[in-house]
This record gives C-alpha cells, sequence and structure tokens, in this order.
C-alpha cells in the first residue's frame, strides 16, 4: 500500500480541542473535558452532521463512527484472524451481545493503516476471547481479501460499527415510514455492478426488503467508502449521525467503471485534497486519467437534489484541473465541492487497489 501522507506535527490533544473551524461548518465538534482537567490525547474528535432532507431523492454518506467495541494493539495475526494483546476486552462476548449489528476491523497505524476487514461475528463469538476472525471473502466490504501473517504485530486497530439499514433508521426523526408496496415506501438506493438497487421499508417499520424478494435485508451493510440515495416518499425528515471523526488514512478501492464513492471523513474536499491528478511518479496502471473531451476523462459526478440528477466534473488533458461539465472552464481543482456527506460517484477508466486518502491536515 501507498505511504498515505508525509508525517505531521499535529499533536493529539488539538484534536480533542478543536471544536468549530470554519472548514468542519457541516459537522459541530465537542468535548467532555471538564474545566482544569487534564487532557486525554488518545480519543479522536467527536460530532454531528445534520441536514433537512426534502421529499424525494437525496444523497448521503456516513462519515463518522459510532462507538467502538475495542481499540488496542495487536499481538499477532495469522491469514483469517486477528488477536489483541492480553489487556484488550473479549470480543466474542461484546459481540454476543449485538447479534443483528455488524462490525468491521480498521487499521489504524502501521504500514497497512486505513486497511478495514470485516469481521465472522458467528466464529468470533465462538472463540470468546481477544481474537477476531475476519471475513474477507470478495462479497464482504474488506478492502483486501488476503492477510499475510504477522503484517498487524504491533499495529493499533479498531473494531467499528458498520452501517446497516437498520442503523440508518435511526438516523431519521421523524422516523422512515414503510409500505408493502414497493414504490410507496421510504427507501434506500445502492449502486452496484448493474445498477441501482432499491431497498424500502415494509409496512411494519422493522423490514428491509428488495422488489421481489422476501428477504429480510434490515442488516445490509452501506461501507464508510460508499454512499447512498435517500428515497423519502413520507416527507421531509431530519437527517443526524453521531460519532467519532476518523483520524487515521482511509482505504478506498477504485474500479475501471462507475462506483459509488465517499471520504471517509466529515468534510468537504477537493481534487488535490483526494490525490485526484495525473501524478506521473505512479505506475502507468493505476494513474487518474485526463481529457478535454468528458466523455473519456475521469469524472466525479455528485447528486444534486434540486435538479434530480447528477452534476459532472472530470479532469482535464493537463492532468490537473477540473472543470464542471457544461460550465465556464473555471477550474475546481482546488475547490472543495466535494461533499463531507452526499451522493458521490467516481467514474474512472483504470482501477487503483492501493489507493488511500489522508486526514485533512486540521485533524
Amino acid at each position: 500500500m501507498r505511504s498515505p501522507y508525509p508525517t505531521k506535527t499535529t499533536s493529539k490533544a488539538a484534536h480533542l480541542l478543536r471544536l468549530a473551524l470554519p472548514a468542519f461548518a457541516a459537522c459541530t465538534f465537542f468535548t467532555s473535558s471538564l474545566p482544569g482537567a487534564e487532557i486525554v490525547a488518545e480519543l479522536p474528535p467527536l460530532g454531528v452532521l445534520s441536514e433537512q432532507l426534502p421529499l424525494g431523492l437525496s444523497g448521503r454518506s456516513f462519515p463518522l463512527i459510532g462507538e467502538e467495541l475495542i481499540n488496542g494493539r495487536v499481538a499477532s495475526n495469522d491469514t483469517t484472524s486477528v488477536t489483541f494483546t492480553a489487556s484488550s476486552s473479549s470480543i466474542g462476548l461484546a459481540l454476543a451481545g449485538k447479534p443483528d449489528a455488524r462490525y468491521y476491523l480498521e487499521v489504524l497505524s502501521g504500514p497497512l493503516e486505513g486497511e478495514r476487514f470485516d469481521i465472522d461475528a458467528d466464529a468470533t463469538t465462538t472463540r470468546n476471547g481477544a481474537s477476531i476472525v475476519l471475513n474477507l471473502t470478495t462479497s464482504s466490504a474488506s478492502t483486501a481479501n488476503e492477510l499475510t501473517s504477522d503484517a498487524l504485530i504491533d499495529a493499533r486497530c479498531a473494531v467499528r460499527p458498520h452501517v446497516t439499514l437498520k442503523g440508518l433508521q435511526e438516523q431519521f426523526s421523524p422516523p422512515l415510514a414503510g409500505s408493502n408496496n414497493p414504490n410507496l415506501g421510504d427507501a434506500v438506493q445502492v449502486l452496484g455492478p448493474t445498477g441501482f438497487t432499491t431497498y424500502y421499508l415494509r409496512a411494519d417499520g422493522v423490514e428491509w426488503r428488495r422488489s421481489g424478494s422476501a428477504e429480510n435485508m434490515a442488516s445490509l451493510v452501506i461501507p464508510p467508502d460508499v454512499s447512498v440515495l435517500i428515497r423519502l416518499k413520507s416527507g421531509s425528515k431530519q437527517w443526524s449521525q453521531f460519532g467519532s471523526v476518523r483520524t487515521n488514512a482511509f482505504r478506498k478501492n477504485l474500479t475501471s467503471d462507475v462506483q459509488s464513492f465517499a471520504s471517509g471523513f466529515p468534510i468537504e474536499r477537493s481534487p488535490q485534497d483526494l490525490g485526484a491528478v495525473v501524478d506521473p511518479a505512479l505506475p502507468a496502471a493505476i494513474r487518474w486519467s485526463g481529457s478535454n473531451n468528458p466523455a473519456t476523462a475521469d469524472s466525479f459526478l455528485l447528486f444534486a437534489p434540486d435538479a434530480g440528477t447528477f452534476r459532472t466534473y472530470y479532469l482535464r488533458s493537463n492532468g490537473t484541473s477540473w472543470f464542471q461539465l457544461g460550465g465556464t472552464g473555471e477550474d475546481f481543482s482546488g475547490e472543495a465541492f466535494l461533499p463531507a456527506s452526499g451522493m458521490t460517484l467516481i467514474q474512472r477508466a483504470k482501477s487503483d487497489t492501493g489507493y488511500v486518502i489522508p486526514p485533512p491536515l486540521s485533524l
């Protein structure tokens, strides 16, 4: 994996004290430190994202992190499991009390920083210790499908909760309203290899289904590197996500087609922030691709609820400038137009399975 960013000198204490920077206008941060108390610098900043979503379609991603089950050092790992140090609590016992939740292991330090591995909850519960069994199948949300033995020794890792359809329900006020008619209930649209799949809430307010299937999809995972469309049929609602802010590098596997995208951080980003330039230092097979023809250039597509469609920004042939399709020719490469929490698609000509997004310098 490529080195995500140069060494930074920002102190961890600054993370806890950073309450309201202009760049984080969409996210409010707070600290629980009492006046005169010693600052505990190991905790990431906490915050909330909140927005009134209109009737119809809106884009959402979920950059904040829910309550971690564990955050500690790895003692050892093999190709399918990770064992924390003896001081760590029992992961299996914790998972046994949360049968409907879905979790992943995120690497916070070391050479594999930013990688995320889905957890096999049943196998981990059976072990009932400080060892975690991973799900590295291609159908998982893991950013890598192989793990080398001992690659994570002494790395700090965290067990973090995935957002699921069931958990997403809890982020809306008033609550989402369902229907047994797939066309009438509030729904979530997820982009896959064959296009968007719609998952609608049933009239009981509990089950989620896709049209033509009787399977309850309430535990469907929405990975942190993915954005979705929310279809509100029952009226405008307040959406809020509470949690901590990621301060480690973030991994995303870029494919050579159109895919859903989220940056992993609750802050608007620019193409420059994301390294979206033709970098001659990288192998040609994984570089971004620029063109003055929007149809062949790598692009960001942002869903605009007011227009009900996507606005396209494409990389020009000089490899650095980003223009809006149909715009005035203004260069947006340094503009933070990519949303903190919205629906973004990336269209690329080349894949990059080692793509890393560094945390904002203000973290």
